[in-house]
């Protein structure tokens, strides 16, 4: 049998003292409410799809996070919804093809360290 790709996502919710990220499917119901993992309610803009890659130590890698690639450059994971295909965005906006962020991937060259809800500092302009 097949192994099916697991889809599954990652949205920021508050909790009684602190923000935290649920893991999991993703619905909305009728009045605008976003849910991931069935019944947590989450902020909308910190939604983010895994992107069915692994960094380096094994961190499952999603939709805005920020990766060290190489311990050299920094990028970010986007989704490409016009092209369907995720790719990795350097500050200055230059494009790694989704060829490219596989072949990098594989080799163990993407570290997680961040995402650009939390650690938005971590892209500086003109900063690799």
């Amino acid at each position: 049998m097949k192994k099916i790709k697991p889809i599954k996502f990652r949205g920021k919710y508050q909790t009684w003292d602190e923000e935290e990220y649920a893991f999991g499917d993703f619905t909305h119901d009728d009045f605008g409410k976003i849910y991931v993992d069935g019944y947590i309610v989450v902020e909308p803009d910190t939604i983010g799809q895994f992107t069915g890659a692994y960094d380096k130590k094994g961190a499952e890698i999603y939709e805005d996070d920020i990766c060290e690639v190489a311990g050299d450059y920094k990028v970010v994971i986007r989704w490409d919804s016009e092209n369907l295909r995720w790719y990795a965005e350097l500050p200055d906006g230059e494009i790694f093809s989704i060829v490219k962020f596989c072949v990098a991937n594989a080799g163990g060259f993407y570290k997680v360290i961040g995402n650009i809800h939390d650690n938005p500092g971590l892209l500086k302009e003109g900063e690799k």
